[in-house]
């Protein structure tokens, strides 16, 4: 973990310093012009905001707290690794993610960086559920625009073997309807989401799925389709 974090911050220094240098040079000559952009101011919020969470996550003895700081350095890490392209950040992403009180995760964007997605297991205490899987699936806008979808829209894992599980319609036919009947909106996907807002829905699964064990996870929102791996469990990445 000390390692972890001793690196983080290396690398925040190192993005740092290379924005402080690229802002002094935008005053020089005009083949030396640059200037740092969102993209840049982003990158490095990332990084600070995976060390700070690890720090956090160190001093913290509350589980409940510890779950929050290692899986907001694992989106922290996904966001390094997948849209800037930190290939030193795919190691930081799993020793993080398998830190003792990380719940599984899997989270990634669409090829255009407009729409992150994020699934996590939701641990069901009621009998009738037994045997089954719900998860809580989030739909996050990174785009100064407004983004429509399809609430018919599901998430399906995908398995090592290239088998996809489809998640069952919440509706009259499903088995346990009357536990769910109050629910069923809550497992529907948003239709359009606002820029820079985030929209969650569950979707679920009738047989046991646990996320550590899906390859990746795929959605059809729109104009939008992803595949999003497990970046914990796929290898040769």
């Amino acid at each position: 973990m000390a390692s972890l974090q001793v690196k983080l911050r290396r690398s925040a220094i190192i993005v740092a310093l290379v924005l402080c240098v690229s802002a002094a040079r935008a005053a020089g000559p005009p083949e030396l012009e640059y200037i740092p952009g969102v993209h840049d101011a982003n990158a490095l919020g990332m990084l600070v905001l995976a060390h700070s969470a690890l720090e956090e996550y160190s001093r913290e003895s509350s589980t409940l707290e510890r779950r929050i700081n290692c899986s907001t350095a694992v989106e922290a890490l996904t966001g390094l690794y997948q849209l800037y392209g930190c290939e030193w950040a795919l190691g930081a992403l799993r020793r993080a993610g398998g830190l003792p009180e990380c719940p599984p995760l899997i989270i990634g964007y669409s090829l255009d960086g407009r729409l992150r997605l994020r699934v996590e297991n939701l641990e069901l205490k009621n009998p009738a559920f037994a045997g089954s899987t719900v998860c809580l699936c989030t739909l996050q806008s990174q785009s100064s625009l407004d983004l429509t979808g399809d609430p018919a829209a599901v998430v399906e894992f995908i398995l090592a073997d290239g088998t996809h599980i489809t998640p069952v319609a919440v509706d009259e036919s499903h088995p346990q309807w009357e536990q769910l009947d109050r629910l069923a909106a809550t497992f529907l996907a948003p239709d359009k989401l606002l820029s820079g807002s985030s929209v969650a829905f569950k979707q679920f699964f009738a047989l046991e799925v646990p996320l550590g064990s899906v390859s990746a996870v795929s959605l059809v929102w729109g104009n939008y389709g992803m595949v999003v791996p497990n970046y914990m469990l796929v290898e040769g990445l």
